[in-house]
């Protein structure tokens, strides 16, 4: 919550500080955030059940949980 803020306290300076760039600081921390989750839950989804994934696709998100060969 606090990288949000960052971000969006950061979206607000900029209307008072030119910092050279025009950047939407806030919106890229959310898309961060989010594709670091999506990607953690298909890592975990990898773990849990392997052969609910692909094998390129799990290979991807960590390889660790993902059998050599399905069953």
């Amino acid at each position: 919550l606090l990288v949000l803020l960052l971000g969006w306290l950061m979206d607000y300076a900029q209307g008072f500080v030119d910092l050279g760039v025009d950047l939407p600081v806030g919106a890229a921390v959310c898309v961060y955030i989010i594709l670091m989750e999506v990607g953690s839950s298909i890592e975990n989804l990898c773990r849990m059940n392997p052969e609910l994934m692909p094998d390129k696709l799990c290979q991807m998100f960590g390889g660790a949980g993902c059998p050599t060969e399905k069953r």
